[in-house]
């Protein structure tokens, strides 16, 4: 008859846990300075030219990382999970602030890569913000799409 060890619930959990990726899936690389950490130098760029347009006056109540949950209609926009967890969905803009010269609220986000979640969150903060300027940032312009030919 053989004996089995057992495990201690410490133990499994230590041995399934998913090992966090230091690297990001788009290559960014994260930039820590005297304004903040940031996911990347090129959101850390445009943090420091907002950060001197508000200082001369061009812009104000510049904000960083701003949560809006999402609604549709009175209803929250709710997400499932691949374990059947459903969580209220967010759109987390980059920046926020008010144009001094337009009056207009703006919310701005810094884009290596836009995914198609991205693009239909915004879409709906379109709809629930429709006085709000929504503005895009791409770290390079958005190559177009190559057709693909026959042979």
């Amino acid at each position: 008859m053989t004996t089995q060890e057992r495990m201690s619930a410490a133990e499994f959990r230590d041995l399934t846990a998913r090992k966090k990726n230091p690297r990001n899936k788009f290559g960014a690389v994260r930039t820590t300075s005297a304004l903040g950490t940031f996911d990347s130098r090129g959101e850390h760029n445009r943090f420091a030219a907002l950060s001197m347009l508000q200082t001369a006056g061009a812009i104000r109540n510049l904000q960083r990382q701003t949560r809006f949950p999402l609604y549709c209609g009175e209803q929250p926009l709710m997400i499932e999970s691949a374990l059947g967890r459903k969580t209220h969905a967010t759109y987390i803009a980059d920046y926020t602030y008010d144009d001094v010269e337009t009056g207009i609220y703006c919310v701005e986000d810094w884009k290596g890569t836009d995914t198609k979640l991205s693009q239909l969150k915004r879409a709906v903060l379109a709809i629930m913000m429709p006085h709000a300027k929504i503005l895009v940032t791409f770290a390079r312009a958005p190559q177009p799409k190559k057709s693909r030919t026959k042979r």
